[in-house]
């Protein structure tokens, strides 16, 4: 935090039982982290966001901080956090097919469900021109037949990547293969 002789000048200030020496130690250990944590700011933003972006979860991502804190020197922990980052932006590319797709998948549902909910709420939908009748149709064919692919699709992609990295691919905390089959 800064250095050996910096530690051995607050202990030697601060070395007693007493409780306001404990409390100062305290303070400015707290205050040592909340700097070290404001200068890893940017590379903590981007692990949020890779976490968030891969499925991997606020969880594992706070797992992975409290590990941080443990580093015992600051060495350590900037290298452990550089090391986190390159392993997480090699995560992401290699699974970045699937996470397309998945949101693909993802805005195809909520579109047919939107537009389910937009029809259902139609009160007067069985009077007059019938030609929505055919839109729906046409929207319900065309998801009927893109949404199997789609997922298929992803299926595959997902038991390729499985095979490749010998793990299994884990989505907002589950495994999704198994989850679409």
């Amino acid at each position: 935090f800064g250095g050996e002789a910096f530690a051995e000048v607050v202990i030697s200030a601060h070395s007693t039982l007493h409780k306001h020496d404990r409390d100062t130690c305290r303070a400015k250990l707290k205050e040592l982290q909340a700097s070290l944590i404001e200068a890893e700011k940017a590379e903590r933003d981007r692990l949020k966001h890779l976490y968030e972006k891969t499925g991997l979860g606020a969880q594992a991502l706070e797992d992975f901080l409290k590990s941080l804190d443990e580093a015992e020197t600051i060495e350590l922990r900037r290298s452990s956090l550089a090391n986190e980052l390159e392993r997480m932006e090699q995560y992401l590319k290699s699974v970045s097919e699937i996470i397309a797709q998945i949101e693909e998948l993802k805005h195809m549902t909520v579109e047919g469900a939107k537009f389910e909910n937009a029809r259902l709420a139609d009160k007067d939908r069985f009077s007059g021109n019938s030609l929505h009748f055919l839109e729906e149709e046409k929207f319900r064919k065309m998801f009927s037949r893109r949404y199997p692919v789609l997922r298929d699709s992803l299926i595959c992609k997902i038991e390729a990547w499985e095979a490749q990295h010998k793990r299994s691919f884990i989505y907002c905390g589950s495994a999704l293969r198994e989850r679409f089959q």
